[in-house]
């Protein structure tokens, strides 16, 4: 097995890949400043999203079968687990794009070569937890000279 989706497995025999692009990207916010550049500040995740793509040749593999069976993925519209053959788990992901370019009939009309891609998009990631702010101790607040504790112990 190369990756599975969900119950679909991607192999040699039934639909292997040739390529295939991993992309995670960061959200930030942008603050326009006077005098200075532009100020950015982490969001947190953005989008991260799989390509795969390949070639299946007539009377190797069965393509028309394979296409079906995601395209029934892709109908029903629910997260499948993504698992790399290595035993990776990528997370949960929906197949949101699945397109085939067919070359080389027979004189029935069947391809010969059927080239394919699909997109996924994870959707299972979980914001980040937000760190707690640390409360100072009252010898930090001491320390500060703007504190409100050293004003009250210089005039008390």
């Amino acid at each position: 097995m190369m990756m599975s989706l969900g119950s679909f497995l991607f192999t040699l025999a039934t639909l292997p890949y040739q390529s295939q692009a991993h992309s995670r990207e960061a959200r930030f916010a942008a603050a326009d400043r006077v005098g200075a550049g532009r100020a950015f500040q982490f969001l947190g995740p953005g989008p991260e999203t799989m390509s795969l793509s390949g070639v299946s040749a007539w009377g190797i593999t069965d393509a028309a079968a394979a296409a079906e069976a995601l395209d029934a993925i892709r109908q029903a519209g629910a997260a499948q687990p993504l698992v790399g053959g290595d035993g990776r788990v990528y997370g949960n992901y929906i197949l949101t794009k699945f397109g085939e370019q067919k070359s080389s009939f027979e004189k029935d009309g069947t391809a010969r070569r059927v080239e394919w891609t699909l997109e996924l998009t994870r959707v299972d990631q979980t914001a980040a937890p937000t760190p707690a702010r640390p409360t100072p101790s009252p010898t930090d607040r001491a320390a500060d000279p703007l504190s409100v504790f050293s004003i009250e112990g210089a005039l008390g």
